[in-house]
């Protein structure tokens, strides 16, 4: 009696399987062009100061989409994330058409009704703020709200600064001595609808007059409120310290920062010591601010080799290869001075407190006038990407991170007692050795907004131990024994300030799911369960026995994980209908190897 040819097909599976573990490259990662592939074709045009971009999920479908500024005379764009690779712009479906000299745009959920609202800066004309339908249909409210500042616009930023549940607008001028920055309190009354702000300017004690161009909140001394830092472009930047009462403090120079030529500014615990640092691009070498925790911080950047001598406008904190420390990439500009012209510069964070420049094998070096810049992972794979946008000369960027083997999460945080952005909610992510801390902001990089979803590098850890999470509204909640490389959705508690737990529940086996849907056209989604952490492998084969599609899914802990395969075979053409069969191979940490197999059925 002969040998089941299946059963010899999958003997083969597993030992294909077992090679290319002993093969697999750990932790590598690159970024690849994907500018045109996605159908995005933009390029600033007027004022050398303007490009901004926002980045935010604008019609609600769990994926990143795009908003970018046209400039003069031509329209602002909204490019929708197609969830395939590919982006549609709907800028004039979406209501957000218009031809005044747009800058910079930050986004949040102004009126607490569940969907991303947008802001949009003007330069000498009113700028804009829109509200969400919740499907990317927006209605300017600019005029009931009383926002339409329409002086020097150059950048806004949002916060609840006064914690009492709504977002409000701080917007920067480029004014010498005329025009004064402006504070906007939401006054609570949106409610879905065009509702009103209150100009807090002067009560506040936040005004600057002065060639600003960037802005960012933080709460850089961990008291729980946003304070707020403001980017000069000659003089002394502006750092003011809420006070919790509804004014700020000017604390420069007790905070010992020292002068810079700045633009952009970006935020992050590059290392890991538990608070927020600061880098600022700059005109002149740009500055690192360690924040030493005592309310003062110190530039460290020569230091720790950061050395960027171009004009450095856009600036990204992103964990580029997810081993859980921050790493930096500036988007450089010249001012339309062909003899400033420098590349873009990537510095990746070494994870002893220094820095290595790395070189153009990592596909970053672009030559042009950079401007606005985003870090977000559009393509979902759990590794951040970058967008920046080019003034008048050079096309605007969508570099997709070609991705590794480290584990991931990525946190969407809803406020309910708190602004339901979340914007200023601080989370620490802990896992064995590895303690990382973000917050949640709305405003940054160069006259833009990073995401509102937190994105944490785990490394090779497996399992998070904690998730611990301090709402603006006091509240403290904790997670705990947390699945790696997964979106993972977390609401604020109701009730009083506490501490509540949440152990999501763990598979007791390993199994492997039927995909869905099958029979399917064009992709289907495959789903498994492991009851405790292996390396994970996937493959495809048709009734011949043939590889037509393989992937290293990398180490998971236990849990429900997915992933979709699209029809497509190993060289990317379209896998013709008929039977094919996929295979889960689990090896354990002892080097056990399990697997399971299902058939399904691809659709003409």
């Amino acid at each position: 009696m002969g040998e089941n040819p299946m059963k010899l097909k999958l003997i083969s599976l597993s030992l294909f399987f077992i090679v290319m573990e002993c093969g697999l490259a750990r932790g590598q990662s690159a970024f690849v062009d994907a500018t045109a592939q996605a159908g995005i074709n933009h390029v600033y045009a007027g004022y050398e100061y303007g490009g901004g971009v926002a980045c935010a999920d604008f019609n609600n479908d769990g994926w990143l989409d795009l908003f970018v500024l046209g400039g003069r005379n031509k329209p602002n764009l909204l490019y929708l994330n197609k969830k395939d690779g590919t982006f549609e712009e709907a800028g004039a479906a979406a209501g957000l058409v218009d031809l005044l000299m747009g800058v910079g745009a930050v986004a949040g959920d102004i009126d607490n009704d569940g969907d991303v609202d947008l802001f949009v800066v003007n330069f000498l004309a009113p700028n804009k703020l829109y509200l969400n339908d919740g499907n990317a249909r927006f209605t300017d409210a600019t005029a009931a709200a009383g926002v339409g500042d329409p002086n020097t616009g150059i950048s806004a930023a949002m916060a609840d600064y006064d914690n009492d549940g709504y977002l409000d607008i701080y917007v920067i001028n480029y004014s010498t001595t005329q025009y004064s920055s402006v504070f906007y309190r939401n006054n609570g009354n949106l409610a879905g609808q065009a509702g009103t702000f209150t100009d807090v300017t002067a009560a506040t004690q936040t005004g600057v007059i002065g060639r600003s161009l960037g802005v960012g909140f933080f709460d850089y001394d961990l008291d729980g409120d946003q304070d707020l830092y403001v980017v000069d472009e000659y003089n002394l930047d502006h750092l003011f310290r809420n006070n919790g009462n509804g004014t700020f403090t000017n604390v420069t120079t007790e905070a010992k920062l020292a002068k810079t030529d700045g633009m952009g500014i970006d935020f992050a615990d590059y290392d890991n010591d538990g608070d927020f640092d600061i880098y600022i691009g700059d005109y002149n070498y740009d500055p690192l601010f360690r924040n030493n925790g005592d309310g003062t911080f110190t530039n460290i950047a020569r230091q720790v080799g950061i050395d960027n001598d171009g004009i450095g406008w856009g600036v990204n904190f992103m964990d580029y290869d997810n081993d859980g420390d921050k790493d930096v990439y500036v988007i450089n500009g010249a001012l339309l001075m062909p003899q400033l012209e420098k590349p873009n510069v990537f510095f990746k964070n070494n994870g002893a407190g220094a820095f290595s420049r790395m070189g153009a094998d990592f596909g970053l070096s672009f030559l042009g006038e950079g401007r606005g810049s985003v870090c977000a992972d559009f393509n979902r794979d759990g590794y951040p990407d970058i967008f920046f946008t080019c003034v008048i000369k050079g096309q605007s960027k969508l570099l997709l991170n070609k991705g590794g083997s480290n584990n991931w999460i990525v946190l969407n945080l809803v406020g309910t007692k708190s602004n339901r952005s979340a914007v200023g909610t601080r989370v620490e992510v802990v896992a064995g050795n590895l303690k990382q801390i973000d917050e949640v902001r709305a405003g940054s990089s160069y006259a833009s907004m990073h995401p509102l979803e937190l994105e944490f590098g785990l490394a090779r850890h497996a399992q998070i131990d904690e998730i611990n999470v301090y709402w603006p509204s006091g509240v403290t909640q904790t997670l705990t024994n947390v699945g790696v490389n997964q979106v993972l959705k977390i609401t604020e508690p109701s009730g009083t300030t506490g501490v509540t737990s949440n152990s999501p529940n763990q598979p007791e086996k390993f199994v492997l799911l039927q995909n869905f849907p099958n029979p399917f056209n064009p992709e289907t989604e495959i789903r498994y369960q492991l009851e405790k952490a292996g390396e994970v492998f996937l493959k495809i084969v048709n009734l011949s026995g043939q590889v037509v599609q393989a992937f290293d899914l990398g180490l998971k802990g236990a849990g429900e994980y997915a992933i979709k395969w699209d029809g497509k075979n190993q060289k990317g053409g379209r896998a013709p209908s008929g039977i094919y069969f996929y295979q889960i191979a689990v090896k354990s940490e002892n080097g056990v190897l399990r697997s399971e197999v299902k058939k399904m059925v691809l659709l003409e």
